[in-house]
């Protein structure tokens, strides 16, 4: 009982969003193990972690991904209790990483604001909408804060959350 008890703590220490990932990470990482052909891939060496994060770079994954997959190799060597050296004191590794940022960036796009476009359809929308018996008040109000999101220069998707809609 005591057990189970630890290992409810153990699990909360992390979101299961991070659970999951760990999870692919390891399930990966024991596919790249067999398409490679290697015995052994526990401890991770720095050799077998570049050439992963290169074959995950490779496959188009986001450069945050593959960090957090990379972790996810820590976790599972570290669970079977064998110790692993600090990412920033693996210089290939670092290197690896440093040269796929580069190659193919560590930020996700950024989305533009509110277009004039956009804003014109969201007026006749609303425009027709406000037509309807009881609803000028209710769309009013919709139509306000539509303007205050155009001029503090937010995005849609801070206004709408069925995509589908406009």
């Amino acid at each position: 009982r005591l057990a189970e008890s630890a290992l409810k703590y153990q699990r909360a220490a992390h979101a299961e969003n991070t659970h999951d990932a760990y999870g692919t990470a390891g399930r990966r990482y024991m596919a790249f193990g067999i398409k490679a052909g290697y015995q052994r891939l526990f401890p991770a060496t720095d050799a077998h972690l570049c050439q992963f994060a290169s074959m995950l770079a490779d496959e188009g994954l986001a450069f945050k991904t593959i960090k957090v997959y990379l972790f996810g190799i820590r976790s599972i060597q570290l669970k079977q209790g064998m110790p692993f050296e600090d990412m920033r004191q693996r210089y290939l590794v670092y290197m690896t990483l440093q040269g796929i940022r580069k190659i193919i960036g560590d930020a996700s796009k950024r989305k533009m604001p509110i277009t004039i476009a956009l804003l014109r359809l969201f007026a006749d929308s609303v425009r027709l909408l406000r037509e309807v018996l009881g609803q000028r008040v209710k769309w009013g109000s919709i139509w306000a804060a539509i303007l205050l999101g155009f001029f503090a220069m937010l995005r849609k998707d801070n206004l709408i959350k069925n995509h589908g809609v406009w």
